[in-house]
Protein backbone atom coordinates (compact mmCIF):
# COMPACT_ATOMS: atom_id res chain seq x y z
CA UNK A 1 0.00 0.00 0.00
CA UNK A 2 1.26 3.56 -1.13
CA UNK A 3 0.60 5.91 2.07
CA UNK A 4 2.12 9.54 2.84
CA UNK A 5 4.01 9.88 5.85
CA UNK A 6 2.60 13.50 6.44
CA UNK A 7 1.39 16.51 5.13
CA UNK A 8 4.87 18.16 4.83
CA UNK A 9 5.90 15.23 2.06
CA UNK A 10 2.98 15.03 0.43
CA UNK A 11 3.23 18.90 -0.39
CA UNK A 12 6.94 18.72 -1.22
CA UNK A 13 5.56 15.65 -3.62
CA UNK A 14 2.73 17.63 -5.09
CA UNK A 15 5.32 20.58 -5.57
CA UNK A 16 7.66 18.24 -7.55
CA UNK A 17 5.52 16.86 -9.65
CA UNK A 18 3.87 20.14 -10.34
CA UNK A 19 7.40 21.49 -11.82
CA UNK A 20 8.13 18.18 -13.20
CA UNK A 21 5.04 18.51 -15.57
CA UNK A 22 5.37 22.16 -16.41
CA UNK A 23 8.84 21.12 -17.83
CA UNK A 24 7.70 18.12 -19.78
CA UNK A 25 4.13 19.66 -20.74
CA UNK A 26 4.73 23.19 -22.19
CA UNK A 27 8.73 22.92 -22.65
CA UNK A 28 9.08 19.41 -24.79
CA UNK A 29 6.94 17.99 -27.12
CA UNK A 30 7.72 14.45 -25.41
CA UNK A 31 4.38 14.53 -23.12
CA UNK A 32 1.96 14.93 -25.60
CA UNK A 33 3.65 13.05 -28.11
CA UNK A 34 3.71 9.89 -25.67
CA UNK A 35 -0.20 10.80 -24.55
CA UNK A 36 -1.46 10.67 -28.45
CA UNK A 37 0.46 7.93 -29.53
CA UNK A 38 0.74 5.44 -26.05
CA UNK A 39 -2.69 3.37 -25.65
CA UNK A 40 -2.62 1.78 -22.38
CA UNK A 41 -5.18 1.99 -19.34
CA UNK A 42 -2.44 4.50 -17.59
CA UNK A 43 -4.49 7.44 -19.97
CA UNK A 44 -7.99 8.33 -19.72
CA UNK A 45 -9.76 9.57 -22.49
CA UNK A 46 -12.86 11.29 -21.84
CA UNK A 47 -13.06 13.40 -24.96
CA UNK A 48 -10.76 13.85 -27.92
CA UNK A 49 -8.77 16.12 -26.08
CA UNK A 50 -9.00 15.80 -22.56
CA UNK A 51 -6.39 13.31 -21.87
CA UNK A 52 -5.13 12.82 -18.26
CA UNK A 53 -2.58 10.59 -16.96
CA UNK A 54 -2.17 7.82 -14.23
CA UNK A 55 -0.04 10.38 -12.31
CA UNK A 56 -2.92 13.49 -12.22
CA UNK A 57 -5.27 11.01 -11.11
CA UNK A 58 -3.51 8.88 -8.22
CA UNK A 59 -0.99 11.54 -6.49
CA UNK A 60 -3.70 14.00 -5.38
CA UNK A 61 -5.76 11.11 -4.57
CA UNK A 62 -3.15 9.49 -2.26
CA UNK A 63 -2.96 13.87 -0.59
CA UNK A 64 -6.74 13.44 -0.46
CA UNK A 65 -6.58 10.34 1.45
CA UNK A 66 -3.91 11.61 3.92
CA UNK A 67 -6.61 14.40 4.61
CA UNK A 68 -8.99 11.62 5.81
CA UNK A 69 -6.77 9.44 7.01
CA UNK A 70 -5.92 12.68 9.61
CA UNK A 71 -9.88 13.55 10.14
CA UNK A 72 -9.81 9.99 11.04
CA UNK A 73 -7.37 10.44 13.79
CA UNK A 74 -8.30 13.56 15.56
CA UNK A 75 -11.93 11.74 16.48
CA UNK A 76 -13.99 14.96 16.01
CA UNK A 77 -15.73 16.37 12.91
CA UNK A 78 -12.97 17.97 11.18
CA UNK A 79 -13.51 19.61 7.54
CA UNK A 80 -9.92 18.30 6.11
CA UNK A 81 -10.97 15.76 4.14
CA UNK A 82 -13.81 17.51 3.02
CA UNK A 83 -12.20 20.41 1.25
CA UNK A 84 -9.33 18.93 0.08
CA UNK A 85 -11.70 16.45 -1.94
CA UNK A 86 -13.37 19.25 -2.98
CA UNK A 87 -10.05 20.90 -4.13
CA UNK A 88 -9.74 18.17 -6.08
CA UNK A 89 -12.91 17.70 -7.98
CA UNK A 90 -12.92 21.09 -8.76
CA UNK A 91 -9.52 20.91 -10.05
CA UNK A 92 -10.24 17.89 -12.17
CA UNK A 93 -13.27 19.24 -13.56
CA UNK A 94 -11.31 22.78 -14.23
CA UNK A 95 -8.92 20.29 -16.15
CA UNK A 96 -11.00 18.94 -18.33
CA UNK A 97 -12.73 22.12 -19.32
CA UNK A 98 -9.56 24.03 -20.05
CA UNK A 99 -8.30 21.20 -22.23
CA UNK A 100 -11.54 20.80 -24.07
CA UNK A 101 -12.17 24.67 -24.40
CA UNK A 102 -8.43 24.88 -25.94
CA UNK A 103 -8.15 21.60 -26.87
CA UNK A 104 -4.97 21.44 -26.22
CA UNK A 105 -2.81 19.78 -23.88
CA UNK A 106 -3.03 21.55 -20.09
CA UNK A 107 -1.13 20.19 -17.15
CA UNK A 108 -3.83 18.96 -14.88
CA UNK A 109 -1.62 19.63 -11.62
CA UNK A 110 -1.65 23.20 -12.80
CA UNK A 111 -5.37 23.15 -11.84
CA UNK A 112 -5.34 20.49 -9.18
CA UNK A 113 -2.00 21.51 -7.22
CA UNK A 114 -3.48 25.09 -5.54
Amino acid sequence: MLSLGSFKTGAILLSGLFVYDIFWVFFTPVMVSVAKSFDSPIKIAACPFSMLGLGDIVIPVIFVALALRYDVSRGKESNYFKSAFLGYTVGLVCTIVVMNWFQAAQLALLYIVP
